[in-house]
């Protein structure tokens, strides 16, 4: 219970450092995210890169940490799914948490990636790279087999 607490904590911490960023329209259904490339608008490398926005050192590196989370996230939604676990309120809750969070990163890296700006990217791709991997093998291990009730 207190790894699922600190899950949830530190993905409201992630949202909370990104700015909100227009209409939230997704739904409670699992969302695959796409993996992105590093196509995304930045100033060019001989530029100053104005303060809050992101260096394209820190892009290649956010892009690398969302691409490596973003396949096994989507083969545990897959899994989630197809073996019935967004029955389970704790399960939908979590998977509603990443996906939005990825969502939001993604949307970021390949629409607009001024939703982005202020955001403490280190901090970013931190929870990415250290943070996101455990918690996504707990899901992981969970929901590999179908959900029984109760």
């Amino acid at each position: 219970m207190k790894k699922i607490l600190a899950l949830l904590l530190s993905l409201m911490l992630v949202l909370s450092l990104a700015a909100c960023g227009g209409d939230d329209t997704t739904d409670t259904a699992v969302d695959e995210e796409p993996v992105v490339t590093d196509e995304a608008e930045t100033p060019a490398e001989d530029e100053e890169v104005p303060e809050g926005r992101i260096t394209d050192e820190q892009l290649a590196d956010l892009t690398a940490a969302y691409n490596n989370v973003a396949v096994p996230y989507n083969e545990i939604a897959t899994a989630v799914n197809e073996n019935g676990w967004m029955n389970d309120e704790q399960t939908a809750t979590e998977m509603k948490a990443l996906s939005d969070t990825l969502g939001f990163i993604g949307k970021g890296l390949t629409e607009d990636i001024s939703l982005l700006d202020g955001s403490d990217f280190d901090a970013l791709i931190d929870y990415l790279e250290n943070e996101f991997p455990p918690a996504l093998e707990e899901l992981s291990e969970r929901v590999s087999v179908p959900y029984e009730a109760g």
